[in-house]
């Protein structure tokens, strides 16, 4: 197991540069402003358990504690920069990672002004990559709200087969959904 925990400490330094223009890298005190600018934006945060930042410093206190954490990392956050523009446009997370059973679990958020363009759906399968490549996962597994159709296709483009035996209701904001749960194999 602490091969694996060194794994995971090593490949949250690392940055990545990916096609398109995009680079994943550890978030920057600095980012605050761009992470801001979309996690109090309603679009981007309608199908999340919490709702928009009302204030810069909560995008802030975010990157700090992220920063400061010491333990060993349970889980892997990547900021997705747009390097033409040095802007965090977004993040993507690996979490629940689960050595014994070599499955894991992705997320990601995107601001808004920069969807449509291809650059979360390079950051997710890159990290589905890192996933398999370098932590040595069978599964990656994510989860979206049935209504969430955007999330829904760009799963779909990262090659996510829909778990049709699973399903669950969940409360968010008031409205109960579907959340649907969905994977990628290793090749």
């Amino acid at each position: 197991m602490k091969k694996e925990q060194e794994i995971v400490r090593k490949l949250e330094y690392r940055e990545y540069l990916l096609s398109g223009g995009i680079k994943l890298r550890r978030l920057k005190e600095s980012d605050k402003d761009d992470m801001y600018e979309y996690t109090s934006n309603e679009e981007c945060c309608f199908f999340l358990k919490w709702g928009p930042h009302t204030r810069v410093q909560q995008a802030s206190e975010f990157i700090r504690k992220r920063l400061q954490y010491t333990e060993i990392p349970t889980d892997l956050l990547w900021g997705i920069e747009l390097m033409e523009e040095c802007k965090l446009i977004g993040v993507v997370r690996v979490y629940h990672i689960d050595f014994g059973n070599r499955q894991a679990e992705i997320s990601y958020i995107i601001n808004p002004r920069y969807a449509g363009k291809g650059y979360a759906t390079m950051a997710v399968r890159h990290v589905m990559d890192i996933c398999f490549r370098e932590l040595n996962l069978e599964k990656v597994i994510a989860f979206y709200a049935d209504a969430n159709r955007k999330s829904e296709k760009l799963l779909e483009r990262c090659g996510a087969v829909k778990d049709t035996e699973w399903k669950e209701q969940m409360e968010i904001k008031g409205r109960i959904y579907q959340i649907r749960r969905c994977f990628v194999l290793r090749q």
